[in-house]
């Protein structure tokens, strides 16, 4: 059932990233919504004006709310898929912390500027960071539902495993192999459940 208060505008880059989780989980379950995508050339116009001098930002009712994960937290709770339990949130958000790192490293070893240790970080990136970190994912989700990160029922854990696996597949990150995620056999499985997802898929249709 489409949801009509309060009216939500969030704010990110005009890419996947760490907003796409968020953007994923209101429009799953039918949560109206203002898709802000700024373009990177208006980004130092706008970050005086951010809580933390980052993105993605949600304004509701007039107020600015931040930082990635209490966001994507809210939009789960908003949604129901993720749960008031708090030992069983606590098993999700772990799984989503994980993998929120994937991106924070990545993101690290991209905004390097100097072109020597670059390279060097790239390599660290490809060969040790990202194994260990997806290797810790993988031997963690699927226990109970091979469909499903934990439990039986699909929840931000899910949208974020599948976020990160698709950025990474799609070559965004061009000094990693699209097929980087390919050994990580119960987090592939996950991604693949989910991409199958009714409205994942009109998503990914209309934002292709």
């Amino acid at each position: 059932m489409a949801s009509c208060s309060p009216d939500i505008k969030l704010t990110y880059f005009d890419m996947t990233g760490i907003a796409e989780t968020i953007r994923l989980a209101f429009y799953i379950a039918d949560v109206s919504f203002v898709d802000e995508r700024i373009a990177f050339a208006d980004w130092p116009k706008l970050k005086p004006s951010t809580p933390f001098g980052g993105l993605p930002i949600m304004v509701m009712d007039g107020k600015t709310y931040a930082q990635s994960r209490p966001l994507l937290r809210y939009a789960g709770k908003r949604t129901g898929i993720h749960p008031d339990d708090p030992l069983a949130a606590l098993e999700i958000e772990m799984i989503v912390d994980g993998l929120y790192d994937i991106f924070v490293a990545m993101g690290t070893v991209r905004q390097d500027k100097d072109p020597q240790s670059k390279v060097q970080r790239q390599m660290e990136f490809k060969e040790k960071i990202f194994p260990h970190m997806m290797s810790s994912i993988d031997d963690l989700v699927g226990k109970t539902n091979p469909n499903y990160c934990i439990g039986e029922s699909l929840t931000i854990a899910d949208l974020m495993l599948y976020n990160v696996l698709d950025f990474f597949q799609k070559g965004v990150v061009d000094f990693m192999p699209k097929d980087c995620t390919k050994p990580y056999a119960n987090s592939s499985k996950i991604h693949d459940h989910v991409v199958k997802h009714g409205k994942v898929a009109q998503w990914r249709q209309k934002h292709s």
